[in-house]
């Protein structure tokens, strides 16, 4: 019994210090990539390249929470390698529509900045 206990409480952590690594992963990584200055989410909005780092990580914990119970049930469900690449298309999904609802009143008018493609 007690081994049972302690087999549960070990999944249970090692499942919580994941699921917090992917989350503090998604806050670090998502502004170094999506806010560098010839990237659409900087190039495109004035004033990105003030906001867009601070904007991003919040963006990506909302998303992250907002996720986080798909996350579980693709990785119950699928590989490690298919549930990670879902994980990040839908977190670069989520992020890239938040910022870009939140900042069209800020948007350039160029057509390269009206196409996801350019995201």
């Amino acid at each position: 019994m007690k081994l049972i206990l302690f087999i549960t409480i070990a999944l249970l952590y090692h499942t919580a210090a994941h699921a917090s690594m992917d989350k503090i992963f998604y806050l670090e990584t998502l502004p170094k990539v999506l806010c560098q200055d010839d990237q659409y989410f900087v190039h495109c909005f004035e004033g990105g390249a003030k906001s867009c780092f601070t904007q991003v990580q919040q963006l990506a914990g909302a998303c992250y929470e907002k996720n986080r119970g798909s996350f579980l049930k693709n990785r119950k469900g699928l590989t490690l390698k298919r549930a990670k690449l879902s994980e990040n298309i839908l977190m670069g999904s989520c992020v890239g529509t938040e910022y870009d609802k939140n900042n069209s009143a800020n948007k350039k008018d160029l057509p390269k900045c009206f196409s996801q493609k350019n995201w």
